[in-house]
């Protein structure tokens, strides 16, 4: 029961069940999505002591707790982040240089920073909500629980739907989008910011 509120852009196809609200564009010419560069946020993670290079620091920091911080995680074991679960709140910005597991909790971007960003593959599960930009390099796929992302989703090596095994909605904020210019970290791949390809109105 997953539900789109927003267009939806493929360069294939697009196997809709009548959940997108919106128009949907595919295959046409893709457009390069955009690249987040991390290393600011790594900066500023490093300097207030919330960058994490195990797993299992940055989930003792997360997992169950209310912060306020720009959070960055970053584990050479090859190890999967499972971050979340119920009371977490984190109020600024996740970075994943890897895989992550979200497994539930409220995450929202601060000043201009992406709510989420991986580089990896993201799995969203448990009743997570996240308000504000996520940008994954890999795929995404969602698990069990009302899973809602209020704001803007690339997931730039696709989003699985094998994995939609609970309820998953995608709210589009004109307000995000208008804020995308001012991400910090963002390189486009083209000459072009990411934009609204075609907008219709009922």
């Amino acid at each position: 029961s997953a539900e789109i509120n927003g267009n939806a852009y493929s360069p294939q196809t697009i196997e809709d069940s009548g959940n997108i609200n919106g128009t949907i564009i595919e295959g046409v010419d893709p457009i390069p999505p955009p690249t987040i560069d991390t290393t600011a946020y790594e900066a500023v993670a490093t300097a207030n002591g919330t960058y994490f290079d195990n797993d299992n620091d940055a989930e003792d920091f997360v997992n169950g707790n209310v912060n306020d911080a720009v959070v960055f995680v970053r584990d050479s074991g090859g190890a999967k982040a499972s971050i979340g679960g119920n009371n977490s709140n984190l109020f600024g910005s996740l970075v994943v240089d890897g895989d992550l597991d979200l497994t539930g909790g409220l995450f929202t971007a601060s000043d201009n920073y992406a709510a989420v960003v991986v580089y990896g593959d993201l799995k969203i599960a448990g009743g997570t909500t996240i308000n504000g930009i996520v940008y994954v390099s890999g795929s995404t796929s969602f698990g069990g629980g009302n899973n809602t992302i209020n704001g803007s989703l690339i997931s730039a090596g696709g989003a699985s739907v094998t994995d939609l095994t609970g309820n998953a909605t995608i709210n589009f904020n004109p307000d995000v989008y208008a804020a995308w210019a001012d991400i910090e970290g963002l390189n486009t791949t083209s000459t072009e910011e990411p934009r609204v390809i075609l907008w219709e109105e009922e």
